[in-house]
């Protein structure tokens, strides 16, 4: 959001006042959804959301639709550079005015200064409010075979069609994810992961997981699975699988498919193997 006198930056929708130029902030006004369309993507990389869909296109067009407060979508830069699209919320350095904030969280993109000076790091965040819960849905639609990479803070609903690639997820909060098809599935989750993929071709799933884990695979093949999982973990796999490595700090239980496994497991373990 910027000052409508001066354009200096100003996040946070209850401000009232420049910390520039001293005029009052009007809110903004309701738009329709971003959207733009790219020729070329061979890769996407996602930098916002806390809902995300992703479905296959039926030519080579790739269309990307945001959803969400008018701050994320006035500032949000959609690029594409050598078959790269990088969609991100604003990270340009941001002045703040406000006189009173309280409950929630207070996610800012870009530099924080406070009292004249900055923050020693930048907070990359889905949602910038003052205590009212944001939500920002971004829905691309894309050629099979494009790989997407998605890195966001937060709780994260992710939904993939039949995209045949290979799919990286990095999260702060808790991650659902559902897919119909997949190459390959590398997710880093601070919080719990209940992650559903109907097929999986001949790649590696690997998951890093701070909470509980559930996955369920009821078929394809696996070229190599591993889960470093700090809570309880659930699985159910029936895709061949041709090695898993599992490390649980919590109970393992489940079903899993497999022609090796290698597994840690610091409390009950009652996973049963098919070979």
């Amino acid at each position: 959001m910027k000052c409508q006198k001066c354009g200096a930056k100003i996040v946070l929708a209850k401000s009232k006042y420049c910390n520039e130029c001293g005029s009052k902030i009007e809110p903004l006004k309701p738009t329709d959804p971003k959207r733009e369309s790219f020729l070329g993507v061979g890769k996407i990389k996602v930098g916002l959301g806390t809902e995300i869909k992703i479905n296959p296109s039926d030519n080579d067009v790739t269309t990307v639709i945001v959803e969400g407060p008018e701050e994320i979508k006035q500032d949000l830069t959609m690029r594409l550079r050598n078959g790269v699209l990088d969609i991100r919320a604003p990270s340009n350095s941001i002045n703040i005015s406000v006189d009173n904030i309280s409950g929630g969280n207070i996610n800012i993109a870009g530099g924080l200064f406070v009292g004249g000076s900055i923050t020693g790091s930048n907070i990359y965040g889905n949602s910038i409010s003052t205590g009212d819960d944001s939500s920002v849905s971004v829905i691309i639609t894309t050629p099979r075979g494009v790989d997407v990479s998605i890195d966001v803070a937060g709780d994260l609903n992710c939904e993939i069609g039949d995209l045949q690639s290979d799919i990286t997820v990095d999260t702060d909060g808790d991650l659902i994810f559902n897919a119909k098809r997949l190459t390959g599935f590398d997710a880093v989750v601070s919080g719990s992961l209940k992650a559903s993929i109907d097929n999986f071709e001949n790649g590696q799933c690997d998951l890093e997981v701070s909470g509980s884990c559930k996955l369920t695979i009821p078929s394809g093949n696996i070229e190599e699975l591993v889960a470093d999982v700090s809570g309880s973990a659930s699985l159910q796999i029936n895709a061949e699988t041709n090695k898993a490595i599992l490390d649980v700090s919590g109970d393992l239980r489940g079903n899993l498919r497999a022609h090796t496994v290698s597994r840690d497991v610091s409390g009950s373990d009652s996973l049963s193997v098919i070979r």
